[in-house]
């Protein structure tokens, strides 16, 4: 969820904070915003908030896989943080600057909330993906009782829409998000079930997995239209 653009150059980093036992990581770009908190395994009563570039833990993640531990220390006085794995070590300048408080852009309550088999709706997120990506990457999704249906529309080849089974409470609702962005969003997710929390067509989507805690993704919507 970190910027890719260099014009707000703290959004192309992560939010790292460690208070007591926990490790919060939260990223955002303007479009979407991204939040996993984690209890460390050993903490040893560091408290720490910086701005990691976001290369430089996508190369960790890919370094580490899944290994059991990463080790978190910050050299003192050089502006860097480190990651010690069992067989290496990620050195990293820090991004200067204050991070925005997103905390503002999550959604305290909602009006619909729909909850869906992760899988499914990922695959048909896959599905309209296909067909949206010549129409701005636009999937509406089509919350309704018992159901929703996720579209994609391409004026050169046509359209898709694909109908999931989901519980939903609350009006039925019509939403629309840049697909490539559920993706991603849902293909974090490892529970078996997912849910969806927004209030109108306008504001912000809130997806988490059902049954963890420490995971949330807040998706900005796209116009709608007629």
């Amino acid at each position: 969820a970190a910027a890719a653009e260099e014009s707000r150059p703290v959004l192309t980093g992560v939010l790292l904070v460690i208070d007591g036992q926990t490790l919060t990581l939260a990223a955002a770009d303007g479009f979407r915003l991204s939040e996993s908190k984690l209890a460390l395994e050993q903490p040893r009563g560091l408290s720490l908030r910086c701005i990691v570039p976001a290369r430089a833990l996508s190369e960790l993640a890919r370094i580490a896989g899944e290994m059991e531990y990463i080790e978190i220390f910050q050299p003192a006085g050089k502006g860097q943080i480190a990651f010690r794995t069992a067989n290496c070590q990620v050195v990293s300048q820090l991004v200067d600057g204050i991070y925005p408080d997103y905390q503002q852009i999550i959604p305290r309550k909602h009006t619909t909330r729909m909850t869906a088999g992760a899988a499914a709706l990922l695959k048909a997120c896959k599905q309209a993906e296909i067909f949206a990506r010549d129409n701005g990457k636009i999937a509406r999704l089509s919350i309704q009782p018992g159901q929703v249906e996720v579209h994609g529309h391409s004026e050169g080849t046509g359209s898709t829409g694909s109908t999931v089974e989901a519980v939903v409470e609350g009006p039925a609702l019509e939403i629309a998000f840049n697909v490539a962005f559920l993706r991603e969003a849902l293909s974090m997710v490892r529970t078996p079930n997912v849910a969806l929390e927004a209030t109108t067509p306008t504001s912000p989507g809130l997806f988490h997995p059902v049954g963890e805690e420490g995971y949330l993704h807040v998706i900005m919507p796209l116009h709608l239209g007629n």
